[in-house]
C-alpha cells in the first residue's frame, strides 16, 4: 500500500513538474526575440500573422484577434513590410479566419502586401507552410506574448529565422491551455 502511495506521489508531481517546466524553457528560450516596438525589430521584410477567430461563441470579441489585426495594421503601414501572409483556418461556410482577417485590415494595409494561407490550421502548420515556400526568408511573426513564444519555439526547430511582434502584453500571463500546448509542441518537436 506504501509503495503505491509513493508511486501514485511521484507520477503526480511529475505530471506537474514537467509541463511547468517545459513552459518556463520555451518562454526562456525565445523571449529575447520578442518586441513590442517596430524600432527594435530586425530589418526583415516579410510578416506573418497567426490566425484567430473574429469573436468566441456568443459572439463576444476575440481580443487576441484584435489585437493581431491592430498590430498587422501598425506594422502593415511601415515602408520596409513587403509582404503580410495571413495564415489561418478556413472551415466553410461560416468560420474563415483568413477572410476575417482581410475584412478586419481593409482599408488600414495596401491590400497588394497580403497573401493568404487558408491551409494554416494550427501554429505548427502555418510555419510549416511559410518555410515550404521561403525557405531563406527571415520572418516576423504577428500573436500575443504567449503564443508567439510558442511559434519561435516552432520556428526554431522547422530552421525559420523568426522574431515576434506584438503590440500589447495580453496573453503575457501562464494560461492552461498554452501549458498544454507546449507540451504538444515539444512532442511534436522530438519527431519533427
Amino acid at each position: 500500500m506504501r509503495k503505491s502511495i509513493t508511486i501514485l506521489f511521484f507520477i503526480t508531481i511529475t505530471a506537474v513538474i514537467v509541463p511547468v517546466v517545459n513552459y518556463y524553457m520555451i518562454t526562456f528560450l525565445t523571449e529575447d526575440r520578442i518586441f513590442n516596438s517596430f524600432a527594435h525589430l530586425p530589418d526583415y521584410h516579410t510578416v506573418l500573422v497567426l490566425g484567430s477567430g473574429r469573436n468566441y461563441e456568443g459572439e463576444r470579441p476575440n481580443y487576441s484577434f484584435i489585437n493581431r489585426m491592430d498590430a498587422t495594421q501598425r506594422i502593415g503601414k511601415e515602408e520596409r513590410i513587403q509582404q503580410i501572409i495571413l495564415s489561418g483556418r478556413n472551415i466553410p461556410p461560416h468560420y474563415n479566419e483568413t477572410h476575417s482577417m482581410t475584412e478586419a485590415l481593409k482599408g488600414q494595409v495596401e491590400l497588394s502586401k497580403l497573401q493568404i494561407d487558408s491551409n494554416g490550421i494550427n501554429t505548427f502548420t502555418s510555419l510549416v507552410n511559410y518555410y515550404n515556400l521561403n525557405k531563406k526568408k527571415p520572418l516576423i511573426l504577428i500573436s500575443e506574448k504567449a503564443h508567439l513564444e510558442r511559434a519561435l519555439f516552432y520556428s526554431d526547430h522547422i530552421g525559420i529565422d523568426a522574431v515576434g511582434y506584438c503590440n500589447t502584453d495580453y496573453g503575457s500571463n501562464i494560461n492552461i491551455r498554452e501549458v498544454f500546448a507546449r507540451m504538444k509542441a515539444s512532442m511534436e518537436m522530438l519527431i519533427y
